[in-house]
């Protein structure tokens, strides 16, 4: 559970601990090739290509799916934009993931709301 009625909530069971609240990740590049991704709270300004879309509400679907072929194309560009370290199946490097000061923040609030 990462909100309730609103508000934001987290598992600090050890070894489960997740971050709260809502959030976007933001992806990176550098000459076409992804740097490395942010993750934010959600609605708050980042540079980057955002990466979550909301694709069901209420139960409801709110985007429409992907075709095969548009499906097929869309994970082929995901491929291409990998750094060629990142191709392989092992001695890869580790793919630079950032949590954002803001969502430390959050974090930090409230697990002081949850101790006091």
């Amino acid at each position: 559970m990462q909100e309730y009625a609103g508000i934001a909530r987290r598992k600090c069971s050890e070894g489960k601990a997740t971050w709260p609240g809502r959030k976007q990740a933001y992806r990176s590049y550098d000459s076409g090739a992804m740097s490395g991704d942010t993750v934010n709270v959600d609605n708050a300004p980042y540079a980057g290509q955002p990466l979550l879309q909301l694709v069901m509400q209420g139960g409801k679907t709110v985007a429409g799916r992907p075709t095969l072929v548009e499906a097929r194309a869309q994970a082929q560009r995901q491929l291409n934009g990998l750094p060629v370290s990142l191709r392989q199946l092992s001695n890869t490097p580790e793919y630079p993931v950032i949590i954002s000061a803001e969502l430390q923040e959050l974090a930090k609030t409230v697990d002081e709301r949850n101790t006091g």
